[in-house]
């Protein structure tokens, strides 16, 4: 099994209402592919990790990486796992900012600072802090 890690940059903006369509594409495609994951969006910033079977996560990565909706896609991390740090994640998605949670100053910046840095727990760090389940990993 493969964990993967990229961050990349939106080529127009996202609205609510496209993360929401896209996000439902994108969820079937994962659960067929048996890839699961989160993804964290943030002004005009994708920080997703994938992960499940290695020929599936790499795959994914090629598609993303040539997608026209991303641009500047870089690799922070690739590992070989034996435990999925999100199981019951289809592709979570945690909203970085929501009226039910508190504003988390800084998210910008700690997502510029992965684009120089590649600490593989990170994503895992800000995905259950940002997500309104109080740090515990729901099933979406």
């Amino acid at each position: 099994m493969l964990s993967l890690v990229y961050l990349s940059s939106e080529s127009y903006p996202y609205t609510d209402s496209d993360l929401a369509t896209s996000l439902t594409i994108w969820r079937a495609n994962n659960q067929r592919l048996d890839i699961t994951g989160v993804l964290l969006y943030r002004d005009g910033q994708i920080l997703q990790l994938l992960e499940g079977p290695e020929d599936a996560v790499r795959t994914m990565f090629a598609v993303i990486a040539l997608d026209p909706r991303h641009k500047q896609v870089q690799k922070l991390s690739e590992e070989i796992i034996t435990e999925r740090d999100f199981p019951n994640w289809s592709m979570g998605y945690p909203p970085a900012i929501d009226t039910r949670t508190p504003h988390l100053p800084g998210l910008k910046q700690y997502l510029s600072y992965l684009r120089r840095n590649t600490p593989r727990d990170g994503i895992t760090s800000v995905a259950q802090t940002v997500s309104t389940s109080g740090g515990r990993k729901p099933s979406l």
